[in-house]
């Protein structure tokens, strides 16, 4: 399957669990504490390359690519590369790459997944269950009645059926971000020199 190909699956995949976030959102009340930031400055966030792809393609598109793949040959951190806790001009702090974020991104703390008995369990963090325990509690009810909520198993499932290989295997972070970067560059590269 060709990469622009991929890329648009991933994205509606995306959209369809942006839906469901929603969903759970509303009906419960949960939300992340404004500005917060906590879970992108985690150093063990594992990823995947497929749903770091439509950030790849966006930065090719912009042209962004190359100079983001060499920040992150440069990079040694452990944090997310896309994490900026700064303010300007039009930004607040936060991932500045919000609209192509990962999957990971997009479902912790507002999907659940079922324990080793079997029952479903909210992924949530510290601050929201502390900051927002009622919410958080509510939603936690809801993912266990089984309601309507998303599944993190079922989506990083349906991301290796979409790009098997690249759905399935954990990196951390910048390094799944760097080879979508490669996946996305190598491709066009071998476009140009075909043509």
């Amino acid at each position: 399957m060709k990469i622009k190909q991929t890329v648009k699956l991933v994205e509606r995949l995306f959209q369809q669990a942006d839906k469901e976030v929603s969903h759970l959102k509303k009906a419960t009340g949960l939300t992340c504490k404004s500005r917060c930031g906590a879970c992108c400055l985690k150093k063990d966030i594992e990823t995947t390359v497929a749903e770091f792809l439509p950030l790849a393609w966006h930065l090719f598109l912009t042209g962004k690519a190359e100079d983001t793949y060499s920040k992150l040959l440069l990079n040694d951190q452990d944090i997310c590369l896309l994490y900026n806790p700064l303010t300007t001009n039009n930004f607040s702090g936060g991932c500045s790459a919000y609209a192509h974020r990962g999957l990971i991104c997009r479902l912790f703390a507002f999907s659940g997944n079922k324990d080793r008995n079997g029952v479903s369990q909210l992924i949530c963090c510290q601050i929201i269950k502390s900051d927002a325990a009622y919410h958080y509690e509510e939603a936690s009810k809801w993912v266990k009645e089984g309601r309507k909520a998303p599944s993190m198993s079922a989506y990083y499932t349906r991301l290796n059926h979409i790009s098997p290989g690249y759905g399935s295997r954990m990196l951390p972070i910048n390094k799944a971000i760097k080879q979508a970067l490669e996946q996305v560059l190598f491709a066009n590269q071998c476009k140009k020199i075909r043509a």
